[in-house]
């Protein structure tokens, strides 16, 4: 399910996603989890 970006926004969109969910997951490691379920 790989859809392009569109601009500087949405990357700044993931990236807040990203974030919040690594602050629910914590932190080391288990941001990469956070940033593999907002399917980078």
């Amino acid at each position: 399910m790989e859809k392009k970006l569109n601009g500087p926004n949405e990357m700044k969109e993931i990236i807040v996603k990203a974030e919040n969910l690594s602050k629910i997951y914590g932190s080391g490691s288990s941001k990469v989890v956070a940033l593999d379920s907002v399917n980078l």
